[in-house]
This record gives C-alpha cells, structure tokens and sequence, in this order.
C-alpha cells in the first residue's frame, strides 16, 4: 500500500476527475473478490456479485478494461465454479444493462462505431510495430513506477534467487501469476492498438503490478536469511521510495 500511495504519478493524477483514475479502484476490487472465491473458498454470494458490479463498471469505465471478464470466466470455468460464474456474469449484466438498452434503441451506434473503427482507422497495430509498442511500453510503465534500468537489473536479481531458493509455493505462486496475466493481456491489448499510448491506458493494472511488486520483496525479505539479498530489497524499496518523493 505504501508503493501505491506515495507513487508521485498516481499522486498527481488523482488532483483532476477522469474517468481511467476510478479503474485502479475497481480492478483492485476485481482482483480481491476473485481471490476471496479462489484461495480462500468464500461461498458468499456478496462476492461474484461485486466481481460481477466491477467488471460491468470498469468495461464502461474503459474498453481496455475489458481482458478482465474472459481471465475471470476461465479463472471460475478452470476451477469448476459454474455457479459462481452464472452470478458473477449476470451481476456484469445487469450493470452494463443501461448500456445495452442504448445501443439497442440506437441501432447499435457504439457497436458501429467500433465495427468502422476496426475497418477503416487506424485502431489495430501493424505486427512490425509490435517490438516498438512493446518497448514503448515498459517505457511508459517504468516512467509511472519510477523504475529506472538500476531498479529493474536489482529486481530481476532478487526474483531469480527467489525462484531458486523458494520452490514450494503453490498457492502464492497461483496469486503471482493472476496478477502477471492481468499485466500481460493489458500489454497484448496496448500492442495491438494503432494509437498512441498513453499513461492511463494502464490502470487496469497499476494494482496487480504494485502488489506483485511489494508482495514478492516482502516476502522474500521475511522468509531469506541471507543478508545481501535483504540489503537488496532494502536498496531497491529506498530507491523507488525516494525516486517518487523527489518528483512530488
């Protein structure tokens, strides 16, 4: 949390009302009652139903928002929760039902007018330019974390003794990789897109890449004795943590 709340990017984006800086709220929320379902086996219904709420509002909120329904559908359809599905869809539904009922007294007009956007503009990416979007990309994400190339080479680092050492961890493994496929599709997504890219166009995962961030360092550094992968993790979090309080 603290990662997030002293990031001088999201500090300044959130001095003016837009509607991408409600998205980090509403995937933060995505991705803490999907994992209420599948980690900690909640049978409530409160939470498909919120999943359900937060999808429907980060889809309106932004279309690139959209990845997350079809990782929540295979998430629920792999571990066999169908009727949890069933809510959580028609929660989404029942969400964007305003919207619907629009496009069907108007002739679809925002389904037409993404249809002529894929047709005719400039909306998909050529593939030659997927390599120059992808680097773009880390550039932009870096330019939002304050991470430069030092933070980036020391965290690779820690990551790679970490896998070594700590083998057994299934059930934060599983945390880990949902938030990086959240983070890889929003990329797969930006890659794809024609257009410039912009800052906002990743606040559907500033949430998942701030906790895997925070929750691998923290949990290196309590679980390693050894002494020069902690300075490591102390380096690392005083220098983005200084970073971002310079550029306040």
């Amino acid at each position: 949390s603290a990662f997030y709340a002293f990031n001088a990017f999201l500090i300044d984006q959130s001095r003016a009302a837009s509607t991408p800086h409600f998205i980090p709220f509403f995937s933060a929320l995505t991705i803490f009652s999907a994992m209420q379902i599948i980690q900690k086996k909640s049978k409530l219904i409160i939470w498909p139903v919120v999943i359900g709420a937060s999808l429907g509002t980060l889809f309106q909120l932004h279309y690139l928002s959209g990845f997350f329904l079809p990782l929540i559908v295979f998430l629920m359809v792999f571990k066999k929760e169908f009727k949890i599905l069933i809510l959580t869809i028609a929660s989404f539904l029942i969400l964007i039902s305003p919207q619907i009922i629009f496009e069907l007294r108007h002739n679809f007009f925002v389904t037409n007018l993404f249809i002529r956007q894929l047709k005719y503009g400039n909306t998909i990416s050529d593939i030659h330019n997927f390599i120059n979007r992808l680097t773009g990309s880390f550039q932009v994400v870096g330019s939002i974390f304050k991470i430069n190339v030092v933070s980036l080479l020391v965290f690779l680092l820690i990551l790679f003794i970490f896998l070594k050492k700590f083998k057994n961890l299934k059930k934060l493994k599983f945390i880990w990789f949902f938030l990086l496929i959240t983070a890889i599709l929003n990329l797969i997504l930006l890659m794809l897109y024609g257009g410039s890219i912009e800052t906002h166009y990743f606040s559907p995962t500033y949430v998942s890449l701030i906790i895997l961030m925070a929750s691998i360092l923290v949990f290196v550094y309590e679980n390693s004795k050894n002494y020069f992968l902690k300075a490591l993790i102390v380096f690392l979090t005083l220098q983005i943590f200084l970073t971002n309080i310079f550029n306040l």
